[in-house]
């Protein structure tokens, strides 16, 4: 069955249709996703890297978990997509909401992608080796640092450290990433960051 997504109009209000997945994105529709940012007490971020198999964005690290809802999903029914994406599930009381961000991208030639994304913050302290992505999903899991986060995005450094885990693998490695091993949405991962950087410090995060 072909994936249809309800659309909205630029105020955020709902229109009472929806459409297929494909024409939504052709025609640049308004239309809801999720972003669950998995953070360590330390405020320790743990980002996805995109499947090479992937359409868009490939190979490029992004948000713990990501989707869309289909037409007619709650937050609970979305939820799904952390246990299908990194094998691990959680519950929404589990989750701190951080806004909603509006998304405008053009991911591939010809494709629209107008999102309004519920993001969350979810706290979780498991080692990598606790996620099993699914390997048509996720390449790796990384463990990235705020602070150094910032510093990549703000241009204070070239490169920064993190820890990967390779879908599939039995160890984890250090490894030096650049500013292009990320999804280009870097205002956004800067305001993820100091969210991350709040949350470990006992403060309300936000976007």
């Amino acid at each position: 069955m072909t994936e249809r997504f309800d659309l909205y109009d630029d105020q955020e209000l709902p229109l009472g249709v929806s459409k297929p997945r494909q024409q939504v994105h052709r025609d640049g529709d308004w239309h809801r996703s999720i972003g669950l940012w998995i953070v360590r007490p330390t405020g320790t971020l743990i980002f996805q890297q995109r499947s090479m198999l992937k359409d868009t964005r490939p190979g490029l690290l992004t948000a713990s978990v990501s989707g869309h809802y289909a037409a007619g999903e709650s937050l609970e029914d979305v939820l799904r997509e952390a246990d299908e994406e990194i094998g691990v599930p959680v519950l929404a009381s589990a989750l701190i909401p951080l806004g909603v961000l509006r998304m405008d991208d053009r991911p591939a030639p010809e494709m629209i992608d107008r999102e309004l994304q519920d993001v969350f913050l979810w706290p979780l302290d498991r080692p990598l080796a606790d996620f099993k992505p699914d390997p048509l999903e996720v390449s790796a899991m990384a463990e990235v640092d705020p602070r150094e986060l910032l510093a990549l995005l703000d241009a204070g450094s070239p490169t920064i450290d993190v820890t990967f885990r390779a879908t599939g693998a039995t160890s984890s490695e250090d490894r030096s990433v650049v500013l292009e091993d990320f999804v280009p949405m870097h205002d956004y991962h800067r305001r993820v960051a100091r969210a991350a950087i709040d949350y470990a410090a006992g403060r309300l995060p936000a976007l």
